[in-house]
């Protein structure tokens, strides 16, 4: 029996080991179909000032047209990882 003071600890291992486990092999992965046009050709998220440019996403030919949060959330893993996949 896991002493009640540790069951957090061990709960939280638990659960970053299966996501190791699921995601682990992703991160070396290539950016695949839409994240071409979304990520690596977006000039929106190139940078995060002034935030109006982020804040306003490409039009309608990339997964997140019309959706400036999700445009400037790509701006910010983009201002923090460039183009590093395992950012996104």
């Amino acid at each position: 029996m896991v002493p009640l003071a540790l069951r957090p600890a061990l709960a939280a291992a638990v659960y970053l080991a299966a996501a190791w486990v699921v995601y682990g092999r992703t991160l070396d992965a290539p950016f695949l179909l839409d994240d071409q046009q979304a990520i690596q050709f977006n000039e929106a998220i190139r940078t995060i000032w002034p935030p109006w440019i982020a804040l306003d996403p490409p039009a309608a030919d990339v997964s997140f047209a019309r959706r400036p949060v999700t445009n400037f959330t790509m701006a910010l893993n983009s201002a923090f990882g460039d183009l590093r996949v395992e950012g996104y």
